[in-house]
């Protein structure tokens, strides 16, 4: 078996997750590094290295929570990541028989699972829940899409307001391949739903091409320049009657939209530093750098480093460092979270560094600034 501290875990926690883990559900808990091999919780015959340990421990990390996987042995294996900051270190198992596993019950284990490890603070909590959120999204998405087939021609919207905003965010990025592939799934929705009759076809792509000029108009281009483009556009799909052209049709007026938002970028990047910003906000318990959010606002490294000084008087690292403790105080006004969970959930894993920053930006503790915010005011 290989050492403990090989899965990121010291001896004593882990004796006390185990310990707990045992008295709940009368089971073992074990620990292992990333690639499966056990470091804790197993007699010194166990496997070196386990395929389903890796991949259990890999999908608890992919989908934000235990994942189950039917192992060779008729036992179900869960696991949840053990973590540093975004880095994992290893991984909490545990094995049910098949015969007990029953779904109730093996749903709670593995919510048990969780909530020790969470409360343990050895995984990532608030990078964890944004897993299982985008998740949500995504399934949320295919079932919508999935659902267009065979219904009226109106219920296209539905569709509209799940990938109508992730199409106007990839023209402002310049992220052409992403906003190609949104583009031809809204294709094939369009044309399931409304098959071969060409004035719905067509009301629904002049729709589109409206997002896509107002969304080049908001990444910088000039309206001037875009307009008008956008009026002939219109014009000339007044007299098209074939499918094959109108689709060629939309998918020229998202390249045009793509050219002038380019341009606009280039001559005020105003939005793209929006972006980048929107971009930390969402994705702050993650291991962010500033190579990530320069391309986010699509400029290179150097050029989005002057631009942050220029127009907001900070480095990325005081940016990261202010938007994370203007989070943390938000949950501080406005929740009864525990300090160390308000911590995580702003970015921070480090407890004792979180209030060194706090303190350096707000001038109390965290805890001082949560007793003056609920403070009658006299």
């Amino acid at each position: 078996m290989a050492g403990m501290m090989d899965s990121g875990l010291d001896e004593a926690t882990f004796a006390r997750l185990a310990r707990e883990y045992q008295e709940r559900w009368a089971l073992p808990l074990l620990a292992c590094r990333p690639d499966g091999v056990i470091t804790a919780g197993a007699g010194d015959d166990a496997p070196a290295a386990c395929a389903d340990r890796d991949l259990a421990v890999a999908e608890a990390l992919r989908w934000g929570a235990p994942t189950f996987v039917l192992t060779a042995g008729d036992e179900v294996l869960f696991a949840m990541p053990v973590m540093h900051n975004a880095q994992l270190r290893g991984g909490l198992l545990v094995y049910m028989s098949a015969a007990a596993a029953t779904g109730p019950n093996l749903q709670r284990a593995a919510a048990d699972l969780r909530r020790l490890a969470e409360e343990a603070n050895v995984t990532n909590a608030a990078l964890l829940e944004a897993r299982r959120l985008a998740e949500g999204r995504e399934r949320e998405r295919a079932e919508a899409i999935h659902a267009l087939k065979g219904v009226p021609a109106y219920d296209l919207r539905r569709m509209f307001l799940l990938e109508e905003p992730a199409l106007a965010s990839a023209v402002r990025r310049g992220d052409r391949f992403e906003a190609r592939g949104i583009l031809n799934r809204l294709l094939v929705g369009i044309h399931a739903c409304a098959g071969e009759r060409m004035a719905v076809l067509k009301s629904f792509y002049a729709e589109l091409v409206v997002t896509l000029s107002r969304t080049a108009v908001w990444a910088g281009a000039a309206p001037d320049a875009v307009l008008p483009a956008n009026f002939a556009g219109l014009a000339r799909l007044a007299a098209i009657d074939d499918e094959p052209e109108l689709a060629h049709w939309l998918r020229e007026q998202l390249e045009m939209a793509l050219a002038a938002a380019d341009v606009g970028r280039r001559q005020d990047d105003t939005a793209a530093l929006a972006d980048a910003v929107h971009y930390l906000e969402a994705h702050l318990a993650e291991d962010l750098t500033r190579d990530e959010l320069a391309k986010v606002a699509c400029l290179s490294p150097s050029h989005f480093s002057r631009r942050l000084k220029e127009r907001l008087g900070c480095t990325f690292t005081e940016l990261l460092a202010r938007v994370r403790i203007a989070r943390a105080a938000e949950l501080l006004a406005r929740t009864d979270k525990p300090l160390g969970l308000v911590a995580r959930e702003s970015g921070f894993n480090d407890p004792s560094y979180f209030t060194k920053v706090f303190f350096r930006l707000r001038g109390a503790t965290p805890r001082a600034y949560r007793a003056a915010q609920r403070r009658p005011a006299s």
